[in-house]
């Protein structure tokens, strides 16, 4: 896979395009390739600064996918052009998941305790996803990992806030038998409408952050 490097404060970001990060998720189920996934966006990426020791963690996910403006324009400010060639937002992808299907098979790690439920009723017109299982908490290492391994999932979301989930992920990412693995933060929230998003014309202005 062609996925250029683009170096900001030690984390080496996957300069890559929406389009081609569905292509990659794709190619990762179909193939089993295990795939690790970080959208580091501003906070995260001030953690690391605070925390020098996490860039490293960050730095062993196959992907890492700036999210948001504000990663955006610093590499547009360092770089000018060759900085990232489009603004990718997380929360846009996994809305766009759930939303068109694709007949994807997900796990949940963490997020609120009726996640499930409720992005199962939100996009129950979709229809063509499962969502095979979901732990709220971790408990007991071995007995996690078997019930994770058993559902059979495509895609693990993992939802346990930075930087717990990123170092999960990294330490058992040989352990787990499920090709894509990411690390969702916020994400399960928003898709249960648990949290809410900014108004579409906040979005559309580039604002969400502000929200």
């Amino acid at each position: 896979m062609n996925k250029p490097i683009i170096e900001l404060l030690g984390t080496k970001f996957s300069n890559i395009t929406n389009v081609f990060f569905s292509e990659v998720l794709a190619l990762a189920i179909n193939k089993r390739i295990k795939t690790a996934v970080s959208f580091p966006n501003v906070y995260i990426c001030s953690y690391a600064q605070e925390h020098r020791n996490f860039i490293p963690i960050l730095n062993q996910f196959d992907l890492i996918i700036p999210d948001g403006i504000g990663v955006y324009l610093a590499s547009r400010f360092l770089y000018w052009r060759c900085g990232f060639r489009e603004k990718i937002v997380s929360t846009d992808i996994w809305f766009k998941l759930f939303s068109h299907g694709y007949g994807y098979k997900y796990y949940f790690i963490g997020g609120a305790v009726d996640c499930k439920a409720k992005i199962e009723n939100k996009f129950a017109d979709t229809g063509n996803f499962n969502i095979v299982g979901s732990l709220f908490k971790l408990s007991d290492e071995v007995e996690d990992l078997n019930i994770i391994n058993n559902s059979n999932a495509d895609i693990l979301m993992v939802a346990l806030g930075t930087p717990n989930q990123e170092e999960w992920i990294i330490k058992y990412k040989n352990k787990i038998d499920i090709p894509v693995i990411i690390a969702v933060g916020s994400g399960l929230d928003f898709l249960a409408g648990v949290k809410n998003r900014a108004p579409t014309f906040m979005r559309n202005l580039w604002l969400e952050w502000f929200y």
